[in-house]
């Protein structure tokens, strides 16, 4: 590909960027993989100074594409141009002396250093070889305080929330004096209030002469932030569209090639009996400390229990604790009425419980099996489908293409290897085996991540039918919006803690949830009391 040497005079980025009226141009940019086209002839125009907003769904090519921008990937064929003149981008560092910087969604922080370690890390203020600690110091504490983050620059990166995290990661982009910011999923792990801490730091970066391309799958905050909004569908470029011209529904729609439902009225709770009790649980994570404390909870039948919590406040090892993967140090869980807290896997399963698992590749499916093996991979030992000496075949593929049907799952048959469906057809194949063996309580963990909209659509719809024919459910997601539209009632975890307990409702505050979420609030310990015994 065409372009510039960089080694040549590209560090005054800034200068530049006030001399064109686009950030960033791209024309015909293409990158393939094998025989998977990633991007496929792209042209994208990032106007100066704007917030430009990057969708698709899984797939789409959002990823490869960033990837070239920053410097990551090389495209087979196309042009770049930044502030407004050809460039060749071989490397990241290519990249951030073109001025381009990129906050990764997963942080890139090295844990035991300090915040101003981090912040100047390969790019360390020097004079004649040495190091000079009071400039790092200097310029570490001028760039806080711009940003009103209030931590000493002597802090351990490994001790700061996610949030400061976040905005160090930021901070890191603008030292090395970056004029275009792109954003990766950048609010997966961040409460409402934290959102919108975010959100209007990117206004003032903006307004300030900084340029911000913003990759997410949640809609409704692309609506709030951007000022225009690319979506990309199978590695092309269908649309660009002012943020203030369409709904999320038209958004989506873009992005699927079709029309979908994206969103749907939850359906009434209709509590039974209660399905699970857990009393006191304490469980202990792998660095043997506890990571759920004396934990109590109430599951009904007829509803679905939302778990929110910022991650790491031992949600993981809760859910592992109720489906048998990780031992419980003290208390009980009982289903049902019986005490299943020291019961293996399979005996949970035989008792009525059922789990899909947050990573469904790893350890929802067997990639290498086909999809009837894995379908009834829980029911093979059972009638009809054990014969004396073999598995009944005729059987077995005859429920397994009842349930491809029933679930809509895309395939060419039951004996197609799980490895080749699609992410989404892959949850499929999980929530078959999951609902359809008739649990009394399900647990889902990150139900629709990663799928694309269709998929998570069909995802919502079965877990409120199952919630319709009075099945227990305990959700656990990290998107807020989603735990809001399904759950009757909302749990709040907060350092392995039950610390709220709110009925869903119209006027339910979304704010108060965060705070919840942050620490900062804990519900009044008499209608918590109240809320866990019901």
């Amino acid at each position: 590909m065409g372009g510039i040497d960089n080694n040549q005079a590209i560090a005054d980025s800034n200068t530049e960027s006030n001399l064109s009226p686009l950030a960033l141009r791209l024309t015909g940019i293409s990158k393939a993989y094998g025989k998977v086209q990633a991007n496929s002839g792209i042209d994208l125009d990032i106007r100066k100074n704007e917030v430009h907003a990057i969708v698709g769904e899984n797939g789409a090519g959002k990823s490869t594409l960033m990837k070239i921008i920053y410097g990551i990937e090389e495209p087979d064929s196309g042009s770049i141009e930044i502030w407004g003149k050809p460039r060749r981008i071989r490397t990241p560092m290519d990249a951030i002396r073109l001025g381009v910087g990129m906050v990764f969604q997963h942080f890139t922080l090295a844990p035991h250093l300090t915040v101003a370690e981090n912040i100047v890390l390969g790019s360390e203020p020097h004079r004649l070889g040495w190091l000079r600690e009071k400039n790092i110091t200097k310029l570490v504490e001028n760039l806080l305080s711009s940003f009103g983050l209030k931590v000493s620059p002597h802090a351990l990166a490994m001790n700061l929330s996610v949030s400061q995290q976040q905005r160090i990661e930021i901070l890191k982009t603008i030292y090395r004096r970056a004029k275009l910011i792109i954003f990766d999923e950048p609010t997966a792990v961040l409460t409402p209030q934290q959102i919108e801490s975010l959100f209007d730091i990117i206004r003032k970066l903006s307004s300030g002469g900084h340029t911000i391309i913003f990759i997410s799958h949640k809609l409704m905050e692309v609506k709030a932030i951007a000022d225009r909004i690319t979506v990309l569908r199978q590695g092309k470029k269908i649309a660009t569209v002012d943020a203030g011209s369409v709904t999320p529904g038209d958004i989506a729609n873009l992005m699927v090639g079709r029309s979908v439902i994206s969103k749907r009225d939850r359906v009434a709770a209709q509590p039974k009996q209660s399905v699970c009790r857990i009393k006191n649980l304490t469980v202990l994570s792998d660095a043997n400390t506890e990571a759920v404390k004396d934990l109590s909870l109430n599951l009904y039948g007829g509803e679905i229990l939302g778990l929110a919590g910022v991650e790491g406040n031992g949600q993981s090892q809760l859910i592992e604790s109720l489906s048998g993967l990780r031992p419980v140090q003290s208390g009980q869980i009982c289903l049902n009425g019986v005490d299943i807290t020291n019961y293996s896997v399979i005996q949970r399963r035989k008792a009525g419980m059922a789990f899909i698992p947050p990573d469904r590749r790893v350890a929802g499916a067997a990639e290498q099996a086909k999809i009837s093996e894995v379908i009834l991979a829980d029911r093979m030992s059972d009638y009809p489908y054990k014969g004396r000496m073999f598995l009944k075949q005729a059987q077995i593929h005859k429920k397994a293409g009842e349930l491809v049907e029933e679930y809509s799952i895309k395939t060419d048959g039951v004996d197609t290897i799980v490895e080749n469906l699609s992410g989404g057809n892959v949850q499929k194949v999980v929530l078959a085996r999951e609902i359809s063996c008739s649990p009394k309580l399900l647990i889902a963990a990150e139900p629709t991540r990663g799928i694309d909209i269709a998929a998570a659509d069909f995802a919502h719809g079965q877990l409120m039918e199952t919630v319709g024919k009075g099945l227990a459910v305990l959700l656990l997601t990290s998107d807020l919006d989603e735990l809001i539209e399904l759950s009757h009632r909302i749990a709040v975890i907060y350092k392995g803690q039950i610390v709220a307990i709110e009925v869903n409702r119209k006027d339910l505050d979304v704010k108060l949830i965060g705070r919840y979420m942050m620490g900062v609030e804990r519900q009044d310990e008499r209608l918590l009391s109240m809320q866990l015994e019901q």
